[in-house]
């Protein structure tokens, strides 16, 4: 059975769907929902595996998301993010994997851990790390 179109909210200017929502399918990407901008690119789909597409900026608690990933809570007594592996038999993999490719730059961070006072914790680029500084001379330094 091909796929059956739930609602589909074509905008005569655009190549395509403006918003488009379906189910079912049998060959192909399967989306549940798509978006495209008045110029037809598209700029978020979601696909009936769980797996979601995002072009541009994506906001959590914020209407401005200034961030690829930007979350914002006010809440004083809220856990911003929070990242849990159930799974207790894992022997291989990483919970939180933090990458960039600009190879060993010490002018970019890798990791700022850091509140309103100041970083607490600073990996820079090049592999340097600074507890309580941002400009760490070593491959440790404890400010």
């Amino acid at each position: 059975m091909g796929a059956a179109f739930i609602a589909d909210f074509i905008n005569p200017a655009v190549n395509g769907h403006g918003l488009l929502i379906q189910a079912g399918g049998t060959s192909g990407t399967r989306y549940i929902t798509q978006w495209k901008d008045a110029l037809g690119t598209e700029r978020f789909h979601m696909e009936d595996n769980g797996e979601a597409y995002f072009q541009g900026n994506v906001g959590i608690g914020t209407t401005g998301p200034t961030f690829k990933l930007h979350v914002n809570s006010t809440d004083a007594s809220d856990n911003v993010a929070y990242i849990h592996h159930n799974n207790a038999a894992q022997s291989s993999g990483d919970v939180l994997k933090v990458r960039s490719d600009a190879g060993d730059n010490a002018g970019s961070a890798l990791l700022n851990v850091a509140n309103n006072t100041g970083s607490a914790l600073y990996v820079r680029g090049d592999r340097n790390v600074g507890i309580g500084t941002t400009s760490p001379g070593s491959k440790l330094t404890v400010v």
